[in-house]
């Protein structure tokens, strides 16, 4: 159960950290959300390929290391899912008469 809590926690902080208001209005751009999470996503999968070389080298524990690629792993998901979305969203936009 305290691991379920920690996985929890490591996939909402970054979240909570990438969306601080960036302008006077406090408000953050599409662009900005999407950068950051495409930046989540690179650094999420820069740590899998790290935990790999160390359960490898025998530095860390396997149990650990398909942690952290499940993490990767559901970012990239989450991710492509999300582009999709904007993509249906773009071409229904595109279909309509104006």
């Amino acid at each position: 159960m305290e691991t379920i809590t920690s996985i929890n926690n490591s996939f909402i902080k970054p979240l909570n950290k990438s969306i601080k208001p960036n302008d006077s209005q406090g408000e953050i751009s599409f662009f900005d959300r999407l950068k950051n999470s495409l930046n989540e996503v690179n650094i999420n999968e820069h740590e899998s390929n790290k935990a790999i070389e160390q359960v490898i080298n025998g530095d860390k524990d396997i149990h650990e290391g398909m942690l952290t690629m499940q993490k990767a792993d559901i970012s990239l998901r989450l991710f492509v899912q999300m582009k999709n979305k904007v993509l249906e969203a773009y071409k229904e936009v595109m279909r309509m008469q104006v």
